[in-house]
């Protein structure tokens, strides 16, 4: 697909997504010219970010933070830059990137998951369960499969 068609289709997508992630024609534009991945400046080396610190983990919620790109599955969706899973499970014990992303999703909806650190603690988890019943998910607080497939494509706010 040439860079024009491709950024076509990217701007209908931003705009189907109505006001997920705050994001808009704008950011998505900006994205399909990305090559080096988004520009956080977030330096995660491993697959997983264990022993990243939190200061790793920058994630300020605006529109330019988030990129629309393919995940470990192969499908599309919306990261953060911190990882592409959409299968690893984010409950009570975990941490890394995988929770990392999660946090900076539910910021970017406006879920205040509070610190953007890569832990899961009580402010992580109310933030999810807020998500999950604001999607007609089940809300158990736990990062699964259907929330992630939700926090990649989804549109909808927790405020």
């Amino acid at each position: 697909m040439n860079a024009p068609r491709k950024r076509v289709a990217l701007v209908a997508a931003a705009a189907s997504l109505g006001t997920g992630l705050a994001l808009g024609p704008a950011a998505v534009a900006s994205a399909g010219t990305a090559a080096g991945g988004p520009g956080t400046g977030a330096a995660v080396s491993a697959a997983d970010g264990r022993g990243a610190s939190a200061a790793a983990y920058r994630c300020t919620g605006q529109a330019s933070q988030y990129k629309w790109k393919k995940m470990a599955d192969g499908s599309m969706g919306w990261t953060a830059g911190f990882s592409r899973t959409m299968t690893a499970i984010v409950g009570a014990g975990s941490e890394g990137a995988a929770v990392a992303e999660a946090q900076c999703l539910l910021k970017g909806y406006r879920c205040d998951p509070g610190a953007v650190d890569g832990d899961y603690g009580p402010d992580t988890k109310r933030a999810i369960v807020r998500y999950q019943q604001r999607n007609g998910l089940n809300a158990d607080g736990v990062v699964g499969k259907n929330t992630w497939k939700k926090l990649r494509k989804s549109s909808y706010h927790c405020n």
